[in-house]
């Protein structure tokens, strides 16, 4: 069975914001809008140190601002000697874990 790929491009006000391939049958990504960006209260560095103060040892592999469950937060992906990769989530707006999960 072959898994045929798409990709998907999302344009608003005229500005390519997203072109990620997705896998047929999933829903389609979608893409923050650039006034809801600018809103995050902390600092994609103070997200960063959180992410990696959540999983001792860690070293930031990459972070992104975006929405989450309705809220505006920071997505990190740690990695620390011996431990799978982990994906930290940090509102942008109180700086506090809202998730963290291998």
């Amino acid at each position: 069975m072959a898994l045929r790929t798409v990709c998907r491009v999302v344009v608003l006000a005229g500005a390519l914001l997203l072109a990620v391939p997705e896998a047929r049958g999933q829903r389609p990504a979608t893409a923050t809008p650039p006034s809801t960006l600018t809103q995050a209260k902390i600092s994609k560095e103070a997200a960063a140190m959180t992410a990696t103060r959540a999983v001792p040892g860690s070293r930031l592999q990459t972070i992104g601002l975006g929405m989450v469950a309705g809220k505006l937060a920071y997505t990190a992906f740690v990695t620390a000697a011996g431990k799978p990769r982990t994906m930290v989530v940090v509102d942008a707006n109180t700086g506090a874990v809202l998730s963290r999960r291998p």
